[in-house]
């Protein structure tokens, strides 16, 4: 894209010339050799598109559809025997 041989790109992204390889050919990689490899290229335009908009947060979801919990309730004591004198 850039005229960068596989050592200098790979020195920029701070990735071996291995993983870039890997990456190149398609064998296994992870998202953050991708990423590291993409910010050099100044290709990190398209990267947000991969998140999902979000409109209310997951906690805020799991809150909502929680029961309201009752209140505690003290357990009523049982009255003591009276002495026997």
């Amino acid at each position: 894209a850039r005229d960068l041989d596989q050592v200098r790109l790979a020195e920029l992204a701070n990735v071996s010339v291995g993983a870039l390889s890997g990456l190149e050919r398609g064998k296994g990689s992870s998202l953050r050799t991708l990423i590291s490899v993409l910010r050099p290229l100044g290709r990190t335009d398209w990267i947000e598109s991969l998140a999902p908009a979000v409109g209310v947060s997951p906690m805020q979801l799991l809150r909502s559809k929680q029961k309201t919990p009752q209140p505690r309730m003290r357990a009523s004591r049982k009255p003591k025997p009276e002495a026997v004198r």
